[in-house]
């Protein structure tokens, strides 16, 4: 049953043929109502917020996107019914899924587990084949948009995403759900099919694991994270974990398509049937199992494997027993000795073998620690030091009285060093807060974002030193200036700064730079007869 709350005093009242019964939510695009036509149909109808649709290109944009939505195939999605963006306020109306979110049935139930994980993972992925076929790119894919309804899951809101993402980038901030962007979300690169891939992979974590695959924290921690760091799967596994390992691939180019992940969970690659029949088939195979609820429990979706024994016994407590794995022949010699009386001073025996094996089990739990922090101490984190970038091995956890973290290799810290004041926003809040990479790599990847000191001319033609200039990620400011201009330089030196050849990690260096082309300068003028000279 629908779960809309009551209108507020300044709602509207009717909205695309449709009279507004009460609110369903609200989001970054706008306020969702639930709306009924004259037929009694239930829709969703959101409301846009104004400032998506100010511009004329905007609402052309939107408008050519919408119409494109209406013609994806209706396999695992809320079509798109109707939409008017000229309208006081603009709205687009929906088909009403009746049905929790994935975030919300997640929260509620706990993770998927089995057939209804790899059911999710199925009609989702339809979703995003017809999606893409319509020549649409999701961009906000993630649990809140993902509806589970009775007829299985649904996915919402594309086509709207793409002009949110156009409106508001040019503000300079990230666009998307931060725990489900892609690496080049992050770093406001094109965004292509691939990111729904990336952001799909991420979803099916959160459903296995309940929680996403780079964790949570402030937007920097978790978009550098996605960027650089590794993702953490857990103990999802089965074919699901494979698809979603391809699918975190940092380059896009090296995700598989959302056909390709259909068809390696249909098990049909070499298949050949028409697109649009394997995406029935799919969607058929997505419908939840008959059952009570409208959704199913995880807790009652078990799937064995066809060679599993019949159910074990379960003792009065309901704890499954454990399968007899004895070999045959020792299991015999058991059961023949069974009622034999024990022997005398078994008893001390026993005692003295409980006691060695309590002395071997703490031992070994020594050991297993012992192993375990130096698995812990072999790690990598990124951190700061006296406004510096240093690479650590161990991790930013603490533990009283252990040490858990130590500088790095010599060879392995930054070369030239990097000032955190030199990195983009994203990058330098999450050195701040220090977070764990793979490797050394790290430090490279960190190296390629660094916003450089490039030696240039202002608009008087002096010689002025530019930091983060043609970055887009570290807009750009003068930070030092000079008194001569690019005239006066010799002729070596005029060609270097004009072709951006003069370009440093670090202000020192670059100012030193800066130190010596003024002596260059000053010994052309006081020999200008001297061979490169002006």
């Amino acid at each position: 049953m629908p779960r809309e709350t009551p209108l507020d005093p300044r709602d509207p009242l009717r909205l695309g043929g449709c009279e507004l019964v009460g609110r369903l939510g609200e989001g970054g695009q706008g306020v969702v109502y639930l709306g009924r036509a004259a037929d009694g149909t239930l829709a969703a109808v959101k409301v846009l917020h104004r400032g998506l649709v100010t511009r004329g290109e905007d609402r052309r944009a939107l408008a050519n996107e919408l119409a494109v939505a209406q013609r994806v195939e209706p396999f695992c999605t809320a079509q798109v019914l109707a939409a008017d963006l000229d309208a006081d306020p603009p709205y687009v109306v929906s088909e009403y899924v009746d049905g929790p979110s994935l975030a919300e049935a997640v929260r509620r139930d706990g993770p998927r587990t089995a057939g209804a994980l790899h059911r999710l993972a199925v009609a989702t992925v339809t979703a995003l084949v017809a999606i893409h076929e319509a020549g649409i790119v999701h961009r906000d894919f993630k649990p809140a948009n993902v509806l589970l309804g009775p007829d299985g899951p649904r996915v919402i809101d594309f086509g709207i995403a793409r002009i949110q993402e156009t409106t508001l980038s040019t503000t300079g901030r990230l666009m998307g759900t931060p725990a489900y962007m892609a690496p080049e979300q992050t770093t406001g690169q094109r965004v292509t099919e691939a990111a729904d891939m990336f952001a799909w992979a991420g979803v099916m974590t959160y459903a296995a694991l309940g929680r996403p695959a780079f964790g949570t924290g402030p937007l920097p921690l978790v978009a550098t994270r996605i960027t650089y760091g590794e993702p953490d799967l857990g103990n999802l596994s089965g074919p699901v974990r494979g698809l979603v390992e391809a699918c975190l691939a940092k380059d896009p180019a090296e995700r598989p398509s959302a056909h390709d992940v259909l068809m390696a969970l249909l098990g049909a690659a070499r298949r050949t049937a028409p697109l649009p029949e394997m995406m029935r088939e799919a969607a058929d195979l997505a419908r939840p199992r008959s059952s009570p609820e409208p959704w199913e429990s995880p807790a009652r979706d078990v799937t064995l494997p066809a060679a599993v024994s019949p159910t074990p016994k379960s003792t009065p407590q309901g704890e499954p027993v454990a399968r007899e794995t004895m070999d045959p022949s020792l299991r015999d010699r058991r059961v023949a000795g069974a009622g034999r009386n024990p022997v005398r001073g078994g008893g001390v025996r026993r005692r003295v073998w409980s006691a060695g094996a309590l002395g071997v089990a703490v031992v070994g739990l020594g050991a297993v620690g012992f192993v375990a922090l130096e698995n812990i101490r072999s790690g990598y984190y990124v951190g700061e030091e006296n406004g510096r970038v240093v690479l650590y091995r161990g991790t930013t956890q603490e533990v009283p009285l252990i040490s858990l973290s130590r500088r790095a290799d010599a060879r392995e810290q930054p070369r030239p060093p990097i000032e955190v004041a030199d990195l983009p926003p994203v990058q330098r809040a999450a050195v701040k807060a220090g977070y764990e990479v793979k490797g050394p790599q790290a430090v490279r990847d960190l190296m390629n974002v660094v916003c450089r000191h490039v030696i240039t001319t202002d608009r008087d033609g002096r010689v002025v030193v530019v930091k983060g200039l043609n970055q887009n990620q570290c807009g750009s400011w003068t930070i030092l200036g000079s008194q001569f201009p690019l005239g006066e330089l010799p002729e070596n030196d005029q060609k270097a700064i004009r072709d951006g050849r003069l370009t440093f990690v670090g202000r020192q260096a670059a100012q030193q730079e800066l130190a010596r082309l003024s002596e260059r300068r000053d010994r052309c003028r006081a020999a200008p007869s001297t061979q490169g000279c002006p």
